[in-house]
């Protein structure tokens, strides 16, 4: 059988059963069980074939069915840990010296980098403080076209397709395995916008995958004459898509604009025709950990901790992203039993801290003020707010804001304040920023620079 044939039968195969099979699920109990039925079995699997999940599980029990029914109560691992323990976590004989190495090489000279032992490798950007690395065989990367295509409702695996990604780095990750079917063309975010055009029109995509930030300078190429390409799907992957950005983006693009919940950890979540993103549950099972903050009713708001039963190259089991999403308050009208979310708040890194009259410290998500910013009737473009201190807000903005415009900012941001009992603080305003140098990285509205250190009190 050749590699072409393996691959087309695998992407079909993947999207016959979660286009098809899926309904099955209509409920949130029988997705339970098909989870656990799953997960029991790649347990087994990764306890067998890779060195890490043998030693960290046999710690709890080497029986795999007592490990599952005692799952929610083995510490997860994360990222850091991940990474350290790499060379005996992955399947594929791989050093995580070597990936780097490989990769990092790929990336300054700006080329996609090639298979390594076989596997598709790379890096993610690195925006929680150190770089993650991904691993996938050609198995799983047919796997995961053809898992994307049957989510996407309005896309069919038999209509030819004509896929421009925009991303800071090329890799075969975001390439369609050898098909008939998939034409794609990459274009870097490093380079200069005005480089793109001509490729992109004589390209002429059917569909548009591109971090919000890149949509949002393409957009700008449409509204003034300086583009004509019609997409008939624009896909938001890379950053979180904010409201205001995404209906702005509908009334240029004329479509509604999908998102990918995507990161080094696999594809996470995918929107439905109702545009509410739907978390993977079907190859995922997300365990929460729970989050207080204010505004939020409680058990809304989480980071999640995945368990993938597919993915065999780089298990991930019990796997604690620093990611904060809140889920839907109503199930989505779509009907899919997969839970729904409300929004991606972003890294739990980033969340705020604010002392009260009680000199506590009270946790609060960036976004909400961003939110109530963006309530004003005037351009705020590429905002950014940024706390520095406890006690202060940095907020970067690239066009120019007048006097009663941050005015009215501050006071909209101190009633919310005061709402909550919360000591307001000092706003610093940097403007006209450059837009450029937001599409060579990934683009974070909200930043926190603050430390709490270990004495802080929290609330």
């Amino acid at each position: 059988m050749s590699t072409k044939f393996k691959t087309s039968l695998k992407i079909l195969e993947t999207y016959v059963k979660h286009r098809h099979y899926t309904p099955r699920y209509k409920t949130r109990a029988q997705l339970k069980a098909y989870q656990n039925r799953k997960l029991l079995i790649h347990i087994a699997w990764a306890m067998e074939n890779s060195l890490f999940y043998k030693k960290y599980f046999q710690r709890f029990s080497r029986n795999p069915l007592d490990l599952l029914q005692m799952w929610e109560q083995i510490p997860p691992i994360n990222k850091q840990v991940m990474m350290e323990n790499f060379d005996t976590l992955n399947t594929k004989g791989l050093k995580q010296e070597e990936v780097f190495s490989h990769t990092l090489k790929a990336e300054v000279a700006r080329e996609k980098a090639a298979k390594l032992n076989g596997s598709i490798v790379g890096l993610s950007t690195g925006t929680s403080g150190r770089r993650g690395i991904f691993v996938v065989s050609d198995e799983e990367h047919a796997a995961y076209v053809g898992y994307v295509l049957a989510r996407v409702r309005q896309n069919s695996i038999f209509r030819k397709n004509r896929v421009a990604v925009f991303l800071r780095s090329d890799n075969l990750l975001y390439q369609a395995p050898v098909s008939s079917h998939f034409q794609y063309l990459f274009f870097n975010t490093f380079d200069d916008p005005s480089s793109w055009k001509e490729s992109l029109q004589s390209f002429n995509p059917t569909v548009i995958i591109a971090p919000p930030t890149v949509l949002a300078v393409l957009g700008e190429m449409l509204k003034a004459q300086k583009l004509s390409v019609r997409p008939n799907e624009i896909v938001s992957v890379g950053e979180v898509l904010e409201p205001e950005s995404r209906a702005e983006l509908e009334q240029i693009f004329g479509l509604m604009v999908h998102q990918y919940y995507q990161c080094t950890e696999g594809i996470l979540g995918l929107s439905c025709l109702e545009g509410k993103i739907h978390l993977s549950e079907d190859i995922i099972r997300f365990d929460r950990e729970i989050v207080q903050v204010a505004d939020i009713k409680h058990g809304r708001a989480f980071i999640p901790i995945l368990s993938d039963f597919t993915r065999k190259s780089l298990p991930l089991l019990r796997y604690r992203l620093d990611d904060i999403l809140i889920l839907s308050e109503k199930p989505c009208s779509c009907g899919s039993p997969f839970l729904a979310l409300e929004r991606i708040v972003g890294r739990e890194a980033d969340l705020f801290y604010f002392l009260d009259f009680k000199n506590m410290h009270k946790p609060i998500f960036g976004d909400v003020l961003v939110r109530i910013a963006t309530r004003c009737g005037f351009e705020l473009r590429v905002l950014k707010i940024e706390q520095t201190t406890l006690n202060s807000l940095l907020v970067s903005v690239e066009n120019l804001l007048s006097e009663s415009q941050k005015l009215e900012i501050t006071q909209l941001w101190r009633q919310y304040f005061d709402e909550r009992n919360l000591v307001f603080p000092k706003i610093d305003w940097e403007m006209n920023q450059n837009r450029q140098s937001h599409l060579t990285k990934k683009y974070r509205r909200i930043v926190s620079s603050l430390s709490l250190g270990q004495d802080a009190q929290i609330e």
